[in-house]
């Protein structure tokens, strides 16, 4: 196999942002039914998710020259 190509920034943070609004829509319906525990672990998810559009807009933010990229530890 050859080398991973990275993800472009848009398609990334597009593509989580859908994954956001599915496991946020899983915390309602969790919500509805009385499942406490299932809305928490699925906040969880949707949180981890949000991280991850601001993390591609961030991304589309460098690609433009508005962001500077961080610095690598």
């Amino acid at each position: 196999m050859g080398e991973e190509e990275e993800t472009p920034p848009g398609r990334a943070a597009s593509f989580m942002a859908v994954v956001t609004a599915s496991d946020a829509l899983g915390a309602h319906l969790r919500l509805q039914r009385g499942d406490v525990e299932g809305v928490r672990q699925a906040l969880g998810r949707t949180e981890a998710s949000l991280i991850g559009v601001l993390q591609g807009i961030h991304g589309l933010r460098i690609a433009i020259g508005d962001a500077q990229e961080e610095p690598k530890e």
